[in-house]
């Protein structure tokens, strides 16, 4: 399984779930509290439990595809170097 459709398929997943990931990222306040700005603004987890878990899994996909894009670029610029 690791012909162009997968590869394609993966990356368009990938992408489409990162796009979530930084609405997310807006819904969560999540620049807020990475800058360690004081915020009074919680999550409420009596009322959407399963919200609060979809968009962290998306912020955290957002930034597992961006590290695996560029680790994938220096490799392929590392590798043209050598070449």
């Amino acid at each position: 399984m690791s012909g162009p459709v997968w590869r394609w398929s993966g990356l368009l997943v990938g992408a489409a779930i990162s796009v979530q990931g930084l609405r997310s990222a807006a819904v969560m306040d999540l620049w807020t509290r990475l800058r360690f700005d004081y915020s009074l603004v919680m999550w409420d987890f009596c009322a959407q439990g399963l919200h609060f878990i979809g968009h962290w899994l998306a912020m955290i996909t957002l930034f597992a595809f961006v590290t695996h894009g560029i680790t994938r670029a220096l490799r392929v610029l590392a590798w043209r170097a050598a070449v």
